[in-house]
């Protein structure tokens, strides 16, 4: 694929507009950071064969396709496959499927970006199930989830205040934390929970039960993880000060037991 080509493909797609083109600088920085790092792990773990769950607009795959062979899809919402399939319609090397599809194709990498924490506690065990079988033997499988605690927690909540008060995209209808739940948040441990706030959207006419970023806490996560993977590493983006103490993204790289 020639890079005009390539970078067409990008710019047409909805969440690159949102993220990696928005105009918000601090958006546009910080989701910048999020793909530099999962390409940097594909390069690292030296995959050929991807299977993204909840791929989107495929931003991810067509910039790692500059390094793979086979690049998949899975999507829930069956207009965002229609839309993939057409943008993505003259190229060999990427496929597209519904997410409740029987694809069972295994990968070198089943990767899993910003997702898990937008699902209900028994769907979070589904879906790590699901990435697990689509893992190759000695596969790996990369899973991406904000972070919505600490330090990370009170800047988060300082941005998303004055982009609310510039009414800038749908920040206005945030979800803000009462102070006793802001602290438990803030000091929270694998064992911490705070109720969230679920509701349902609708795809095709089909329910799927979801909710916002509101105290996701993801080293309860963790643990989950743990029941179905061998987690190698815990990295952070943007890693600006050790530990992720100020970062906005956590990366869980895991291998298969």
């Amino acid at each position: 694929m020639g890079l005009p080509e390539k970078n067409e493909i990008l710019e047409s797609g909805g969440y690159a507009k949102k993220q990696i083109f928005s105009d918000c600088s601090v958006l546009r920085w910080s989701h910048s950071q999020r793909f530099k790092k999962a390409i940097k792990l594909v390069k690292k773990l030296k995959v050929k064969n991807i299977v993204d769950y909840g791929c989107g607009d495929a931003t991810f795959l067509l910039m790692a396709s500059e390094y793979t062979k086979r690049n998949v899809g899975l999507e829930v919402d069956k207009n965002q496959l229609k839309l993939l399939k057409d943008r993505f319609k003259n190229q060999i090397n990427f496929e597209f499927h519904h997410i409740e599809e029987s694809y069972n194709n295994k990968a070198d990498l089943v990767t899993c970006f910003e997702v898990l924490e937008h699902c209900t506690e028994e769907n979070v065990q589904v879906v790590l199930k699901r990435i697990r079988s689509l893992c190759s033997e000695n596969g790996y499988a990369v899973i991406s989830v904000p972070k919505e605690t600490g330090l990370t927690l009170l800047g988060k909540q300082i941005v998303r205040r004055l982009l609310a008060w510039r009414k800038y995209g749908s920040y206005e209808y945030s979800e803000w934390y009462s102070l006793k739940n802001f602290l438990k948040m803030l000091f929270a441990t694998e064992n911490t929970q705070v109720k969230r706030n679920y509701y349902d959207v609708h795809y095709d006419g089909v329910a799927y039960t979801t909710c916002g970023h509101y105290a996701f806490n993801w080293k309860k996560l963790k643990k989950n993880i743990e029941q179905h993977f061998e987690i190698e590493s815990i990295e952070f983006t943007p890693n600006i000060i050790p530990m992720g103490l100020i970062s906005s993204q956590v990366w869980f790289i895991c291998k298969t037991k």
